[in-house]
């Protein structure tokens, strides 16, 4: 445990590299928030596309469950884990959002510590979860993987659509609106 502790200790007192920042221009500056808009509408699109395809899995995993196990317990298991999934998912992109605005140092140590604190949340829920008779741990780890489940098939989904458009535009020779590129 000492050990541990010790490295968790060196890592937070790592020195901040001697990296120097500019300060970005107007123009730059500009440039940038209207980019890091963009991507935030395009992330909480993707965000809520994520959390809809999961809900659905979950509805379809609770009639599943309940057709064939008719327990409350595995259903209420299920929902706790499934719930501590969304939680776990957004905490960790409030996390990455935040630490973008931080220097290198201070993003790495921001984001163990919260990192260590999502876990020990977790860690509790599911000690409660053991102890707790009202729920099954095994539907529990369940709905915890159903969102990863979907962050699987949304990644597949993705690389299968690039994997057309890197073909097309091999087949095509570059074309782009129907005009070679000369």
């Amino acid at each position: 445990m000492g050990k541990i502790k010790n490295e968790i200790k060196e890592i937070l007192n790592e020195k901040e590299d001697e990296i120097t920042y500019e300060p970005l221009s107007e123009e730059q500056r500009a440039e940038f928030e209207k980019v890091n808009e963009e991507n935030s509408f395009l992330f909480k699109k993707e965000q809520l596309n994520i959390i809809k395809y999961s809900f659905l899995m979950l509805i379809f995993s609770v009639i599943i469950i309940s057709l064939f196990f008719r327990s409350k317990e595995n259903i209420l298991g299920l929902i706790l884990g499934y719930v501590m999934s969304l939680l776990n998912y957004r905490l960790l992109y409030l996390t990455l959002i935040r630490a973008t605005h931080m220097t290198p140092h201070k993003a790495k140590r921001y984001t163990i510590l919260q990192y260590l604190a999502r876990y020990i949340l977790l860690g509790c829920v599911a000690a409660g979860v053991v102890i707790n008779k009202n729920f099954n741990i095994f539907t529990f780890l369940a709905g915890l993987l159903l969102l990863k489940v979907v962050l699987y098939l949304e990644n597949f989904k993705y690389s299968q659509n690039m994997k057309k458009v890197t073909y097309k535009k091999t087949i095509t020779g570059g074309e782009e609106n129907g005009n070679k590129h000369s």
